[in-house]
């Protein structure tokens, strides 16, 4: 039991997918991503301190986003951001919150580049845009260590009063153009019948 102790004190386990950042009071020295058993003689040290940090692709969702669109149009977006840590010493030491950063990065990315866009572009071209917003973003992480992967436009909606006036609208025009076509049909059965009428 007692060299089973000592064994213990003096390895650290790597897990697959997994980084362990290895600091001594508080500065990096030692970063260990290989999967299996490392001797680490100075680990019962108490200044010796370990942070595992998973590299394991990871997603965020960013739900009820409002962007408005290029008629001013006040778009509701869910955001699906998948990413893992290809840094992890940046993603310990570079950023205090990457999670927090990463949501106000993702936010005012889809503001830029949807807000340039009519409701029906966004609607329509999700794929090319989750596209642009992975490009715009992946600069700004890479700084903190991390590699997105994939931004997907999961749900695109209108505010309750804009969709009422979108239906609205919509019903609007078709009526109108209901009421064209059956003009348009009466004054056809007329002509018609007149036709007949001189021809008999």
């Amino acid at each position: 039991p007692l060299l089973v102790l000592v064994f213990r004190a003096v390895t650290v386990a790597v897990e697959d997918e997994e980084a362990v950042l290895v600091t001594s009071f508080g500065k990096l020295t030692e970063t260990l991503r290989k999967p299996g058993l490392h001797i680490l003689p100075t680990k019962m040290m108490p200044w010796m301190k370990l942070e595992r940090v998973s590299l394991r692709r990871d997603f965020r969702r960013f739900e009820n986003v409002h962007v408005n669109d290029a008629r001013g149009t006040t778009v509701i977006v869910d955001l699906w951001v998948e990413f893992r840590v290809a840094d992890p010493a940046r993603a310990i030491f570079s950023v205090s919150d990457w999670d927090h950063a990463l949501q106000n990065l993702v936010s005012h990315a889809a503001t830029s580049i949807l807000g340039s866009r009519e409701f029906r572009e966004i609607l329509c071209d999700r794929t090319e845009l989750g596209e642009l917003l992975t490009k715009d973003i992946t600069t700004e992480t890479a700084a903190w260590g991390l590699e997105i992967e994939l931004v997907f436009i999961r749900n695109v909606s209108l505010l309750p009063e804009v969709s009422r006036q979108m239906f609205e609208t919509i019903a609007a025009r078709l009526e109108r153009t209901k009421a064209d076509v059956e003009e348009t049909g009466r004054l056809d059965v007329a002509q018609l019948e007149a036709d007949t009428s001189m021809r008999v």
